[in-house]
């Protein structure tokens, strides 16, 4: 499998869009990988993960191959995670590369938003996800939605496909109980996994964060998937989805990463296992 990234921010960006706080302003001097634009990425080319505002920018920048994917995974309905009014851009008149059905795999809240915005739209297909209830994709993945912790109704993704295991796990705080069972109880092996590190080291004493992940939170997490069997010393672990308001760019997650065995994300990041 090949995982890309292509944007690894949080829902403001890094710098934000209208921050002009010390960190954005550092971030902003420091360039690179320090620009970080909102959350997606892609398996194998073919697979997207998220479908955000800055789409365009990652079809621009980084060779996102929005031509070539028909199917989305969608962990949830905010922006910085589901644009679907870009999909109006695949109509006739707009677009021009053959007859293809997008497929749009969606919890709740974003399925209604997604059946607001491009109802009766022939070129995409809309499917409503629930926790717990795996589904196969025409591409042959095998997905398993699982429950997340955090607003709305959001869930993170275990991606299954010719031997290879992927935890895709954004927007999530410490994982609810029901999906700490799933674990339990299934005891998939975990070949990749993707964790929210939106916050950074801040309240760093709480190791069972909710919403989104400190870095304490990400190291428990992994230590119980270690703990269950799903996590060895074989799987590659990667923090992502960072705030500008941790104090934090590029430089300092992955010192931190480094530090600890895990990979740091940025934009354009691309992982094969």
């Amino acid at each position: 499998m090949k995982y890309k990234f292509y944007g690894t921010a949080a829902a403001e960006g890094l710098p934000g869009i209208f921050c002009e706080c010390e960190n954005c302003n550092r971030a902003r001097k420091l360039g690179g990988r320090n620009i970080m634009t909102r959350s997606q990425s892609a398996i194998d080319g073919v697979l997207g993960i998220d479908f955000s505002a800055d789409t365009y920018m990652h079809v621009l920048n980084y060779g996102f191959p929005a031509s070539d994917i028909s199917t989305y995974i969608i962990t949830h309905n905010h922006a910085d995670h589901f644009y679907p009014q870009d999909f109006l851009n695949h109509a006739k008149g707009y677009s021009y590369f053959g007859e293809k059905v997008i497929d749009i795999y969606v919890a709740k809240s974003g399925y209604d938003l997604a059946d607001e915005v491009l109802k009766d739209k022939s070129y995409v297909h809309l499917h409503l996800v629930e926790p717990f209830k795996p589904f196969t994709t025409k591409e042959g993945y095998n997905i398993t939605p699982l429950k997340a912790n955090h607003k709305q109704d959001p869930v993170i993704y275990l991606i299954e496909k010719d031997g290879k295991c992927v935890l895709h796990s954004n927007d999530t705080g410490y994982y609810l109980e029901e999906t700490w069972q799933y674990f339990e109880e299934h005891k998939p092996h975990i070949d990749f996994a993707e964790f929210d590190c939106t916050m950074g080291m801040q309240n760093a004493d709480n190791t069972q964060h909710p919403n989104h992940m400190n870095f304490p939170t990400v190291q428990n997490v992994r230590s119980r998937l270690e703990s269950i069997g799903c996590i060895d010393e074989n799987s590659i672990c990667v923090i992502n989805h960072f705030t500008h308001n941790t104090g934090m760019v590029y430089e300092d997650f992955k010192k931190l990463g480094d530090e600890n065995g895990f990979l740091t994300s940025y934009d354009g990041f691309e992982v094969e296992f």
